[in-house]
């Protein structure tokens, strides 16, 4: 997984991208915490945590990471993919968490996998089925839940509920049908630059829709991914519960989804700065007081991003020593 070299960026150590990465999550967190919810208050409401409530959050965080060894060894072995021992493919999954990847870790994942296949494109392809996988769990689950929540008059608006009850079912629907229909003939007679991209992610269209049409090859997959899902939340979850906000599971499970533009995987510094605002703000939406959501994330950030860094960072000399 190491870096290319050339330009700046480029050129920075994990450990600097690391570092830039606790920067900004913290320079925002502080930001939001004084201007936005009041250093008294935030002050108030952590004088009085609930540390069992915090235990189960750093459980929450251990489940979803190995769902998703789970659901990466799936992806990676299917189709006559090679087989990831285990403390390789704990190392390719925790090092595709930290926030020390300029480009996110499935950009890590690509790089460091691109030697187990002979296409060289094929990891591409693999990674942004894995990806896709993710989102056909977690968006009709927001979907179900958002409906639930319309369904039930809960105060939450209809800018939030309505996209997701709306739009996801057209875009499942625009997804299986370019899957089916188009015509990879035609995807390589577009310009070049082009081509390579349109066809990883036509391919990983038609990986997602194997996955779909054949679940009983891919328990694992599946499997993987419900636990990543669920633990991810549940930590969210009980970090809001550890510090007195208790929003209902549909509303957590919206506002996660809504507040996570991209998977936390895909983002470039694992999120830094952009997760924190947007998914206290989405929590706002759902009725948790901003004080409550702040802090609450602030937990939830502990355990699925700070600690995440150092074992990614020691994943990472894994990977490159593999």
């Amino acid at each position: 997984m190491r870096t290319h070299r050339g330009g700046l960026l480029r050129r920075l150590s994990p450990i600097a991208f690391a570092t830039l990465a606790v920067g900004l999550a913290v320079a925002v967190a502080g930001v939001l915490a004084w201007q936005v919810a009041g250093w008294s208050n935030v002050v108030a409401v952590l004088r009085h945590p609930q540390v069992t409530w915090i235990g189960w959050a750093a459980l929450g965080e251990v489940v979803a990471y190995l769902g998703y060894m789970f659901a990466y060894g799936d992806a990676v072995r299917a189709d006559g993919g090679p087989r990831l021992g285990m403390l390789r493919l704990g190392a390719l999954v925790t090092a595709g968490f930290g926030a020390h990847i300029p480009g996110g870790g499935f950009a890590g994942d690509v790089r460091a996998l691109r030697p187990e296949f002979e296409d060289q494109d094929e990891a591409a392809v693999r990674m942004l089925g894995l990806g896709a996988l993710e989102y056909a769990l977690l968006a009709p689950a927001a979907t179900g839940d958002a409906a639930f929540l319309l369904a039930d008059g809960a105060h939450v608006p209809l800018s939030v509920t309505i996209p997701w009850v709306a739009a996801v079912p057209v875009g499942f629907a625009l997804a299986a049908l370019a899957s089916e229909r188009i015509d990879p003939a035609r995807v390589q007679r577009l310009p070049r630059r082009l081509v390579r991209p349109a066809t990883s992610a036509l391919g990983a269209l038609a990986r997602l829709r194997r996955l779909v049409t054949t679940p009983q090859r891919h328990v694992a997959a599946w499997i993987g991914i419900a636990l990543y899902w669920s633990g991810d939340i549940f930590c969210l979850w009980a970090g809001l519960h550890a510090f007195g906000a208790h929003p209902s599971i549909p509303a957590t499970i919206v506002a996660y989804a809504t507040g996570y533009v991209a998977s936390r995987r895909s983002l470039p510094l694992a999120g830094a700065a952009a997760t924190e605002a947007l998914l206290a703000l989405a929590l706002t939406w759902v009725g948790v007081p901003f004080v409550y959501a702040l802090v609450g994330v602030v937990t939830y950030r502990v355990f699925n991003f700070l600690l995440a860094l150092p074992l990614g960072l020691l994943a990472e000399r894994r990977c490159d020593t593999a």
